[in-house]
This record gives C-alpha cells, structure tokens and sequence, in this order.
C-alpha cells in the first residue's frame, strides 16, 4: 500500500485542507480521481476540486522528534555512595 495526499485547489468559498489515501493506485476516470485497494475502489474525488495528487514517501509520514522526549517526571538528584 501507498500513501497518496491530495492536494485541493484554493477556491473563493472554502479552503479545503490535504488528504492522505492509503491505496494501491489512484486513476483519473471521466471526472473523477478514483483510489483503488486489493478489494477495489477505496476513496474518490472530483478531479476538478483537486490540484495535485502525490505519492508520499513512508520517512515523510514519520514525525521523529529530533532530540529525546523529555520525561513526564523529574529527574531523580544524584546521589553520592559512602565508601565502605
């Protein structure tokens, strides 16, 4: 499976925000861009609302923090161990 994100076109009334499909494909047919699943059509929109449609990649999907979470709780203070 893909993911597909569906970029709408700006118009005067509403702004409509991106999708994500998971689909195996998506084809254009008549005025439709149809996604389509092992089981068939999944997901349909009108071609003429839509901008573009792109194939993203799964690293894009990822949201990794760049630095480590910080703890729900602080941080225990060093203690010093008497020498026997």
């Amino acid at each position: 499976m893909s993911v597909f994100r569906i970029v709408f076109r700006e118009d005067e009334e509403t702004a409509r925000p991106t999708e994500d499909v998971e689909a195996v494909e998506c084809v254009q047919h008549n005025a439709w861009i149809v996604f389509l699943d092992p089981s068939g059509p999944c997901h349909s929109v009108r071609s003429d609302k839509v901008e573009r449609v792109e194939r993203v990649h799964p690293r894009d999907l990822q949201r990794t923090p760049s630095t480590a979470p910080v703890p729900s709780y602080p941080p225990l203070p060093r203690m010093e161990m008497p020498h026997a």
